[in-house]
């Protein structure tokens, strides 16, 4: 057996472990304080210049790219975020490097500005800006009460009682009203007929009215004589744009036998409801999945109820014409009472809504000073009061007696202003 002389190693051996100590010496990154400022400098930049790189190629979406320029710069100096944050903390944007005083002097040396001419809306007198105001109150009631919020002087001359008097005669007096309704506001919020003397006396007092000027006494006797209180606090319907209501409900979906009870899946159902009031007391009613957007402009008096409304059970779901009229509400406060909208829907099986209208303002917050541009949604807005069905028998005189409907997935509906194609806003 040969002898192995295992002392020590060989001296070619020990030349070759001294080469790869060295080379790895040489290769290795320079600690922090072993190399000169020149070379700390040259390596930070190159660092900076090569996670910059993969900066860029990050914001490209190359992220395997950018990863392996991110790990170079890393290699080359363990801190280069650090230093790219600052760099970018320090840098001056492009246009600001000149300084304040550079900057100024560039001020100095544009071309001067025209001056601005008097305004002479501050200057006009009052009686001139009352029937701007009036003007723009009729045309659009949107633009006079932003234009009232411009300024103080503008605001106070917007509450001249001349202008609410003006929108609540173009307002009110198209209204469609049950004559139930249209005596409980004459007669001041209070019910009538208690006996024979009074009714009478009562009929006189309506008559009377109704020849003079019933809007000017409703005025009086239930809003202080106040046109101002009495547009903001008196429900009404408008007829210029849709009222909408946005409806949703979650049901299951369809299970198979293979599929566990708690991977049922669930579908959520939205749907819209529509109605559009005409002054002379004819509606239109859908129900549809489509958006607002895609229906609400067509809406028109020329709209012509299909053979398929007519002929299903439920007429609502591809747009039916209907009858309204507000009706008192009653044991509701008439100095801020609220109304019921009854909307009739006919057909073999006639449908009944009865909304609810409240004022658009509450009395406490008319004499805090709440203008319309601050009272929220209330002014807008429709609760539902009662969904019910009638099933109408030809051969019998009278109705049959009405079914409640569920309003537990119905929302409130809300008014939304609309331009229409066919401009019959204002058609009777």
């Amino acid at each position: 057996m040969a002898n192995l002389n295992l002392a020590q190693p060989s001296g070619s051996f020990q030349a070759r472990v001294a080469k790869s100590v060295e080379r790895s010496k040489q290769n290795a990154p320079s600690q922090p304080g072993s190399e000169s400022p020149e070379e700390l400098r040259k390596r930070e930049e190159r660092a900076l210049e090569v996670f910059a790189k993969a900066a860029d190629l990050e914001a490209q979406g190359k992220l395997n790219d950018a990863l392996r320029e991110y790990s170079r710069s890393f290699k080359i100096h363990d801190r280069v975020d650090l230093l790219y944050r600052s760099t970018l903390k320090y840098k001056t944007p492009a246009g600001l490097s000149s300084g304040y005083a550079e900057q100024k002097e560039t001020e100095q040396e544009e071309e001067p500005q025209e001056p601005e001419g008097p305004c002479y809306l501050l200057e006009a007198p009052s009686e001139i800006i009352i029937d701007i105001l009036e003007h723009l109150a009729v045309q659009n009631t949107l633009d006079f009460v932003h234009f009232s919020a411009t300024c103080k002087r503008v605001y106070d001359l917007s509450k001249t009682e001349r202008i609410w008097q003006q929108l609540s005669m173009r307002s009110f007096p198209e209204q469609v009203m049950s004559e139930e309704y249209r005596q409980w506001l004459l007669c001041g919020g209070h019910e009538a007929g208690e006996d024979d003397t009074e009714e009478k006396e009562l009929s006189r007092q309506l008559a009377m009215v109704s020849l003079t000027d019933p809007e000017q006494h409703i005025c009086d006797t239930l809003y202080a004589s106040s046109w101002h209180y009495m547009y903001l606090t008196r429900p009404r319907l408008r007829y210029d744009g849709v009222y909408i209501a946005k409806c949703s409900y979650i049901r299951p979906g369809l299970a198979s036998n293979m599929t566990q009870a708690w991977n049922t899946p669930m579908i959520l159902v939205e749907y819209y409801r529509y109605i559009r009031f005409f002054p002379n007391g004819k509606c239109f009613v859908m129900q549809k999945t489509t958006h607002p957007e895609e229906v609400v402009y067509t809406f028109g008096q020329d709209i012509p109820q299909t053979r398929r409304s007519r002929r299903k059970g439920n007429p609502e779901d591809t747009g039916a014409w209907a009858t309204f009229k507000i009706m008192p509400d009653p044991g509701t406060d008439p100095k801020n009472h609220s109304a019921i909208a009854l909307v009739e829907i006919p057909g073999t099986t006639s449908l009944k809504y009865r909304l609810r209208l409240g004022p658009a303002l509450s009395k406490k917050a008319f004499d805090e000073g709440t203008d319309l541009e601050r009272c929220g949604t209330q002014w807008r807005k429709m609760k539902w009061e009662r969904l019910s069905s009638v099933r109408v028998v030809e051969d019998e005189e009278e109705a049959l007696e009405e079914l409640p409907l569920s309003t537990k997935n119905e929302k409130s509906f809300y008014f939304s202003r609309v331009t229409f194609r066919n401009r019959d806003v204002n058609k009777k």
